[in-house]
């Protein structure tokens, strides 16, 4: 009995899929923010553009690859 609600648990509970929507939902609302007002000349800005592209691109890359796995 108790393996079968462990095997249950692990079936349901998709910690990858929650932390991608996570990562997705925080970082792309700011990537909007960054993209409605650039500052090319601000090294700041490019350091935070920078970072945030590579964080909707691995949110997309989890996204992706969990669903894949599932399939």
């Amino acid at each position: 009995m108790a393996e079968a609600v462990r095997s249950f648990f692990a079936e349901t509970e998709n910690t990858r899929l929650r932390s991608a929507l996570v990562l997705l939902l925080g970082s792309g609302p700011l990537l909007f923010l960054f993209l409605t007002n650039p500052e090319i000349a601000n090294p700041y800005y490019v350091f935070g553009l920078g970072i945030t592209a590579v964080a909707v691109l691995t949110g997309a890359f989890l996204l992706i690859s969990s669903q894949m796995g599932s399939c």
